[in-house]
């Protein structure tokens, strides 16, 4: 049978050195990351969001720092991309962390507390102050993004919280998150008025009252004065 065949023009996708998915040092160490590609056209580092670039194929950082732990990717001309994700095990920083920490009512959230160390056991949540943490409080580890809490309770709001992991067999927590939680709107707010109408003289006082009902109590209010022919 016939094998597709392949341009001399089609671009591939671009070649890492060294060429694995994952790279781990020390700080202190050198961090020397090499994009061959005809198509070269820049690297890009990120990590919690945050975005650096270059435009040498050769990525080299003289001492690395724990927040050198990241996605580095290489991109050619084509938009091709491939990437090496860097762990720089720092004993002084295990965790990497963004704060503050808000979620949604009935959605995931992400607890941004990604490690330095990917070599650590038990990576998970624990209360502040060895109180226990909701037990129906689910949550999904991921060492390069953090920890992410499925299906946020309004009761968890305030919830106080560490990162944990087990390295070289020490209990290591990382600085604490509360977490505010937004409540879901689930029904509209109802909103009445003491009286509809009013007759008066003028000069005479008026006065009306707004009743807002609303269950998440997050409800702006404003008076709006409409002239009338």
């Amino acid at each position: 049978s016939s094998q597709p065949s392949v341009s001399p023009g089609e671009l591939s996708l671009p070649s890492i050195h060294p060429a694995k998915s994952e790279l781990i040092v020390s700080v202190g160490d050198e961090i020397r990351l090499l994009c061959t590609d005809p198509g070269f056209v820049k690297w890009t580092f990120e990590i919690l969001g945050q975005l650096s670039e270059k435009t040498n194929p050769e990525w080299i950082t003289e001492k690395a720092e724990a927040t050198n732990t990241g996605n580095y990717t290489c991109t050619n001309k084509g938009g091709l991309s491939s990437s090496i994700y860097v762990f720089v095990r720092d004993p002084e920083k295990l965790f990497l962390i963004d704060l503050p920490l808000y979620g949604k009512e009935e959605n995931d959230t992400l607890v941004r507390c990604p490690l330095t160390d990917p070599e650590v056991t038990n990576y998970s949540l624990t209360g502040c102050e060895g109180k226990p943490l909701p037990k129906d409080l689910t949550f999904v580890a991921d060492p390069k993004a953090g920890i992410t809490i499925r299906n946020v309770k309004r009761e968890y709001h305030r919830l106080c919280l560490h990162c944990s992991a087990n390295q070289k067999g020490k209990s290591m927590l990382s600085k604490k998150f509360t977490l505010k939680v937004r409540a879901a709107i689930k029904a509209v707010p109802v909103v009445s008025v003491s009286k509809t109408s009013y007759l008066l003289r003028e000069g005479e006082e008026f006065a009306v009252t707004c009743l807002i009902k609303d269950v998440s109590s997050s409800v702006d209010s404003m008076w709006i004065k409409e002239n009338s022919q």
